[in-house]
């Protein structure tokens, strides 16, 4: 095989739709962390299967298997297998794809299943490259405003527009959502963007994720929430030893 096929990585079912120009023109091979049912919702995951699928794209061995709750309770539960054998499944993709252009979400400490899109895909990045690839990550920030320029613009004509809306309107479960978005001036049709990684938790700040998790243990709605420096950052050093420890070995 001498072409190579990029890859995106996205926390959530729907967040390629961001992407959708550049799906079609680039045809990727799309991974998703979660199915999108969040705490009590239906999965999203055939939605994004169909839109991937009609804009080109190639569905990836990792792709919305495990619902939100199953990621939480793993981390809660300081368990870094599940971490593990999805950086595996990325580290295959990108391996077998030849990537030379990785694109995930961002961390940016409003939701921890974007910001393992993040981690997870740097470390398969980063075990890419210690085995001799040479690899671009990018990120496309699911929530958020990047603090630099981005290094690539994808331009969309007024066809692919067209069939962008139209991938949106299919999109029912996010319908709400996406009308949020665009009545904020936050979404750009024509115009798709891919950032220089940046960390939108700085050094010391809690992530938006934990204080709404303390929010709700102090409301009586939780017994427990997601800790970054107890759960979350304990779970993912186990898992870059791990991974980097097979790389190496």
């Amino acid at each position: 095989m001498s072409e190579t096929r990029p890859l995106l990585v996205v926390g959530h079912p729907g967040h390629e739709l961001y992407l959708h120009g550049w799906m079609e023109a680039e045809t990727p091979t799309v991974c998703v962390l979660t199915d999108g049912s969040g705490h009590r919702n239906p999965s999203r995951v055939d939605f994004s299967r169909d839109c991937v699928e009609r804009a080109g794209g190639t569905v990836g061995s990792l792709f919305g298997q495990r619902s939100d709750r199953d990621w939480y309770a793993s981390l809660m539960e300081g368990d870094p297998r599940p971490f593990v054998a999805a950086a595996g499944k990325l580290l295959a993709e990108i391996r077998d794809g030849r990537s030379r252009l990785v694109i995930s979400d961002a961390r940016d400490g409003y939701n921890p299943m974007h910001d393992a899109a993040f981690h997870l895909t740097a470390l398969a990045v980063e075990a890419a490259r210690r085995q001799g690839m040479a690899v671009d990550h990018l990120v496309s920030p699911a929530v958020g405003t990047p603090p630099h320029e981005p290094m690539m613009i994808h331009a969309l004509d007024d066809a692919a527009v067209a069939r962008k809306e139209a991938a949106f309107q299919r999109y029912t479960p996010l319908r709400d959502e996406i009308r949020h978005v665009r009545a904020g001036g936050a979404l750009r049709m024509e115009r798709e963007a891919a950032y220089p990684i940046y960390d939108a938790v700085r050094p010391g700040d809690i992530p938006e994720y934990e204080q709404y998790g303390a929010e709700r243990v102090r409301a009586g709605a939780y017994a427990r929430s997601l800790e970054y420096a107890r759960d979350y950052r304990a779970v993912l050093d186990a898992t870059r030893r791990a991974v980097l420890a097979t790389v190496d070995a």
